[in-house]
């Protein structure tokens, strides 16, 4: 694995008291060596997935080293007691490092204080950043702001300080810590795949008559209470078409058949001619947000496009958290986000209410649905994700996505000697998709794939 390392020597970092009354830097006579060994990366939407490779993710290399900040903490709780920022000859000299070399800066002089260390590397150019300006492609007009692979931010901190006692003497102590450096991004990837239609008839949820436990047997969707609900049905309507009840040796019969499907005959979900496209909503719109975008639809069949913020259209606020669906199997469709999290006890409801949404539309000249997904799992364990974190990649497969577009009617039917009559129907709506994106109700979990963004480590030595 490779790491960076930031080299140095604290002396008398907790020996001599002598220097433990060192009040500044200027003072303190103590240097930090940064050595660093970074790699390569690749980070952009409508690219190779990260989950490919085994799910390794990506580093960073020298020439896309931009601004090196290295801040020193005696508490993570307090502002930091020193902040070095890297000078342009510097930068420069870490962008020059030939492959396999340590690129190197000195810090002349750190408090003695020094508990944590935080590196930043290509800190974002604003102090509160709108997410909608950092995604690698734009639908605005230029000069329309984009972030791609080359600016996005990496930053990580100690966890905390060791002393190496095999290396420090009564004069001088040396001390070491690990520090991971990631993007301070979450990203959301869209691998291609096939979303799977269920027919229920191939699947054996829907079936014609059958009688006795073999037909009871079949039914699938429909709990114990439903059906005993159905047969008292029958048997009530057996009662009203011919004034007594059905004797013991009738015979019960069971249904289960289609009622409703939005897609019309011969309809493909995966080839939509006209339209297969994905949104974000329920996200974080910059960096110090205290509130998310919660967009809504217009009751009818698309976005409420009067509201400020339910703009994806060109030219919106949200107007880059839209993309088509890519068709190249080699590329996914990704999108950048600002960590967001739920409490780790959050509810379902909570988690759907404060974690971002995937929001899929199909259309067709003919036809217009929308498939909403408020939820999602780490197919890893099946936990229910309550947190994107900095430096993480989530990515949904589109194999994966299995949808029930219909609705199915359970029905009994009695036949006792010429006699027959059957049930109402019980009616289930199984259609996990609508008429217009984030619906009352309906709505879909889904598994993802969970992967560091970039899954190097970098050891620090002080």
């Amino acid at each position: 694995m490779r790491k960076v390392f930031f080299v140095g020597l604290i002396a008398i970092l907790t020996g001599c008291s002598q220097e433990s009354r060192v009040s500044s830097p200027e003072d303190s006579g103590i240097e930090l060596q940064i050595n660093l060994s970074l790699g390569s990366v690749s980070t952009r939407a409508v690219d190779a997935p990260i989950t490919g490779n085994d799910g390794e993710g990506y580093v960073l290399p020298f020439t896309e080293v931009k601004t090196l900040k290295v801040d020193l903490y005696k508490s993570l709780e307090a502002a930091p007691i020193f902040t070095y920022t890297a000078t342009d000859a510097e930068i420069a000299g870490i962008r020059n490092t030939a492959t396999g070399k340590l690129a190197r800066l000195s810090i002349p002089k750190i408090p003695v204080t020094t508990q944590y260390v935080k590196v930043t590397i290509n800190r974002f150019k604003e102090e509160n950043p709108l997410i909608n300006q950092l995604q690698v492609s734009s639908q605005d007009d230029p000069p329309a702001p984009t972030m791609n692979r080359t600016e996005i931010p990496y930053e990580g901190v100690t966890k905390e300080i060791i002393v190496i006692p095999e290396e420090s003497d009564p004069f001088s102590v040396k001390v070491k810590a690990i520090v991971e450096v990631a993007p301070v991004l979450s990203r959301f990837e869209i691998i291609p795949g096939e979303i799977v239609v269920t027919n229920p008839a191939t699947t054996g949820a829907s079936f014609d008559w059958t009688d006795g436990t073999a037909g009871r047997d079949k039914i699938k969707n429909f709990t114990e209470a439903d059906i005993t609900v159905a047969e008292a049905g029958a048997r009530e309507n057996f009662r009203k078409k011919y004034g007594t009840d059905a004797t013991a040796a009738a015979i019960y019969s069971y249904r289960v058949r289609l009622i409703r499907s939005p897609f019309p005959d011969g309809f493909d979900i995966n080839s939509t001619p006209t339209g297969f496209y994905f949104y974000m909503n329920y996200f974080k719109p910059s960096l110090n947000a205290a509130t998310i975008i919660k967009n809504t639809n217009d009751g009818i069949s698309d976005w409420n496009m009067t509201t400020g913020f339910a703009e994806y259209k060109k030219g919106g606020q949200q107007s880059n958290m839209y993309d088509a669906r890519t068709s190249e199997t080699t590329k996914v469709n990704a999108f950048h986000l600002f960590p967001q999290s739920v409490a780790a006890d959050a509810t379902l409801q909570q988690i759907k209410d404060g974690m971002p949404h995937l929001i899929m539309g199909f259309s067709t000249d003919k036809i217009k649905r929308w498939l909403t997904v408020r939820a999602f799992s780490d197919k890893s364990n099946n936990e229910i994700i309550n947190a994107f974190k900095p430096g993480y990649c989530y990515s949904l497969d589109l194999d994966d996505v299995v949808i029930t577009p219909w609705s199915l009617g359970l029905d009994v039917r009695i036949t006792d000697g010429d006699k027959v009559t059957e049930s109402d129907p019980i009616i289930k709506d199984f259609d996990q998709t609508s008429h217009v994106p984030e619906p009352e109700g309906a709505d879909l979990a889904l598994g993802l794939r969970v992967s560091k963004w970039r899954d190097k480590d970098l050891e620090v030595e002080l």
